[in-house]
């Protein structure tokens, strides 16, 4: 049922869909992040997120060993 209902979707409708979950998902890896770190900066927030998204090695190519740039 649930198929039937995505195949029936036209593209701008599954786009709006995918941008949600696009949202709800890093809204869920924010909410892990804050549960391990307490009060972290917005700098700590993004380098995790980056962390999580594209792993450790780029994460610290980009933002640096400290996760802050």
């Amino acid at each position: 049922m649930l198929v039937g209902k995505w195949w029936a979707m036209s593209p701008a409708e599954k786009a709006v869909v995918v941008d949600a979950l696009s949202i709800d998902t890093e809204r869920l890896a924010l909410a892990g992040i804050r549960s391990i770190s307490e009060n972290p900066s917005v700098e700590q927030e993004r380098y995790e997120l980056a962390v999580r998204r594209y792993g450790r090695p780029l994460a610290r190519d980009v933002y640096g060993a400290d996760g802050i740039r």
